[in-house]
């Protein structure tokens, strides 16, 4: 089938007083494809745990099998190739998985209170509740980072620390650290949460059942710095690994604002109903996605706008490598049919469709920046 691309292009201006330059970018998003999931047996319907692989390809989470698969993009298409299944019990056992990354030709394994690493060829439990330092009133877990992707490419391997934001179960505060796998050590960062971040936590308590909406920060690790940013707010930290250091940057719109509205906090005498009404309300503003990196050291992210009749538009956020913002477009306006699932690979972003009526064809998007 003819393949048809939309193109635009967009002016950039790069805001540096020393160097102002001017490029022209062209995006083209592609017709729809599909990517044959049968032979992995996983699930169209799924937004799968991922990991970034290479240009062409990224590792998926199935749950189902219990295994790391692998999904290939090709121009016409793809297809997927299961791996092997993961043991629960045994000497390489992994009891539960909520994310992995991948580390030195073998995997680490995540779930909320264990790390799962190989040593002298077997799995290394590491348990953070045995380790972590002093600062933690009560027990601790790993918070979940990145719900649009859930992407946890998070470990350095040439130095072997892991990032992640461990939450208080007795205070509520999160934290960032990082862990050091060589030495089995956890080390506190010196990165000051944004005071708006309480402003958003809605926690509901019933019969010793907790719950919480999904306001944990999103991370990406680029090279010596840490990228954060927050699913409520436009604001992005760039953090300094070697001068141990935060910078704050707050990039403007002209289409959307710049947080979601802060919600009723107050749950004295309040039913579980009206919990999930609010936290639905808020789910239901805006959203920020999860900060990604291209090639030639270019950033985005999507931003969902509040969803009105259940529809949002979705804008892409375009930036250099100190974060200054290049670029915004509404791509719902290209394709009302994208998501917020979205995947860097090369210099093109793969997009999930809405569009998914076969579980075996997963339906998606190439989203290219030249």
């Amino acid at each position: 089938m003819k393949q048809k691309f939309y193109l635009i292009s967009l002016l950039f201006f790069a805001c540096s007083k020393e160097h102002p330059t001017k490029d022209i970018l062209n995006i083209s998003i592609s017709e729809a494809k599909q990517i044959d999931l049968s032979n992995a047996g996983l699930s169209s319907l799924w937004n799968f745990t991922s990991s970034k692989l290479d240009d062409k390809s990224f590792l998926v989470l199935n749950t189902f099998t219990r295994s790391i698969d692998t999904i290939f993009v090709n121009p016409n298409g793809g297809h997927s190739i299961s791996g092997s299944n993961i043991p629960t019990e045994g000497p390489n056992g992994v009891e539960s998985i909520n994310y992995f990354t991948r580390n030195k030709g073998d995997f680490l394994f995540i779930d909320h209170h264990t790390v799962y690493t190989k040593k002298d060829g077997l799995v290394n439990k590491i348990k953070l509740n045995n380790i972590k330092p002093d600062f933690f009133e009560g027990m601790v877990a790993i918070c979940n980072v990145n719900l649009q992707n859930k992407n946890f490419d998070l470990l350095d391997t040439k130095n072997n620390f892991l990032y992640f934001f461990l939450k208080d179960l007795t205070s509520r505060k999160i934290q960032p650290v990082m862990l050091n796998l060589s030495e089995n050590k956890l080390q506190l960062l010196n990165i000051q949460i944004p005071k708006i971040l309480h402003d958003h936590v809605l926690f509901f308590n019933e019969n010793n059942y907790n719950i919480e909406n999904p306001y944990t920060p999103n991370i990406l690790l680029d090279e010596d710095r840490l990228l954060i940013s927050y699913p409520f707010s436009n604001q992005l930290q760039v953090y300094s690994l070697k001068e141990q250091q935060t910078k704050n940057i707050s990039p403007k719109s002209d289409f959307f604002k710049s947080e979601k509205e802060k919600p009723n906090q107050n749950f004295t005498n309040t039913t579980f109903i009206e919990y999930t009404k609010r936290s639905g309300d808020w789910q239901d503003d805006i959203l920020f996605g999860p900060l990604m990196k291209l090639e030639k050291n270019i950033f985005f992210r999507f931003v969902r706008d509040n969803i009105i009749e259940g529809q949002g538009q979705i804008y892409l956020e375009v930036f250099n490598d100190n974060l200054t913002k290049l670029e915004e477009i509404n791509i719902s306006l290209l394709n009302p049919n994208i998501t917020m699932y979205y995947i860097p690979i090369g210099n093109s972003i793969f997009v999930k469709s809405k569009n998914q009526t076969n579980e075996d064809l997963l339906e998606y998007y190439l989203l290219n920046l030249n």
